[in-house]
């Protein structure tokens, strides 16, 4: 489960995120209509082409591994005015 934490110095939220709506989220955004819409062909000229299927199947093959790597904080950054944002797995 990956967990968002935003901390305040009047107030603390957590959110947790279940693997399955990170599953959820890429088969949303590797559907056909959003990658079409995403990465039109014409769109992007500078962007290597990747197909829908080798997309999905690197997203798939990520969240795999990261569900190895339980305790590791992706993501840590502290404001001046003290609100702080962390990201763990």
């Amino acid at each position: 489960m990956l967990k968002a934490k935003v901390k305040n110095e009047k107030w603390k939220l957590t959110v947790p995120v279940p693997y399955f709506l990170l599953h959820f989220s890429v088969s949303c955004l590797t559907s056909p209509l959003v990658w079409e819409k995403l990465f039109n062909a014409g769109a992007r000229p500078g962007l290597p082409a990747v197909s829908r299927k080798q997309a999905r199947k690197a997203f798939k093959n990520l969240i795999k591994e990261l569900k190895h790597c339980k305790g590791t904080v992706l993501l840590e950054v502290q404001a001046k005015d003290g609100t702080g944002v962390r990201i763990k797995l």
